[in-house]
């Protein structure tokens, strides 16, 4: 019953109530990123499903931005156990999908070409947490990366 009385309170006081709008906030956010297509990922971690470990991203200047039909990319890729860091690149994209998904996800399909090889992007937004999965997808394999969108500069 005690919780009750808190739970009470929380609400009456506003405090309950301004984690579900914090809560709406993010989800707007989200949406908003998605049926815009201007968007900058910021990645927290990545890996190399193929290799299994997982790296910890702590150099901020790492993204992969959407603004329209052109991709600009930092960020880095591994393969057979060596980091490349890739030089900032500015493609065009293609076959750009975007579909919100039974689970409450976006999933977000979208190709270009770089240096002559074809990538496939896979994106899954949870709006309700602002989390967000990118993986890229080339003959070399497949590199994963989690972190969350923030607004296109």
């Amino acid at each position: 019953m005690r919780k009750l009385y808190i739970l009470v309170a929380m609400l009456y006081c506003g405090v309950a109530t301004s984690f579900v709008s914090g809560r709406e906030d993010i989800v707007a956010q989200t949406n908003g990123y998605v049926s815009s297509r201007e968007w900058s990922f910021r990645p927290v971690t990545m890996q190399n499903p193929a290799l299994g470990s997982t790296r910890d991203l702590e150099q901020y200047n790492l993204y992969f931005n959407l603004a329209g039909d052109v991709a600009t990319v930092h960020l880095p890729v591994e393969w057979v156990s060596m980091s490349i860091f890739t030089e900032e690149f500015t493609v065009a994209i293609e076959n750009y999908s975007a579909t919100f998904v039974a689970d409450d996800y976006w999933r977000i399909l979208f190709t270009f070409e770089y240096n002559s090889e074809q990538w496939a992007v896979e994106v899954a937004a949870e709006p309700t947490t602002g989390k967000v999965e990118l993986a890229m997808v080339t003959r070399q394999g497949t590199m994963r990366y989690i972190g969350s969108f923030w607004k296109l500069f």
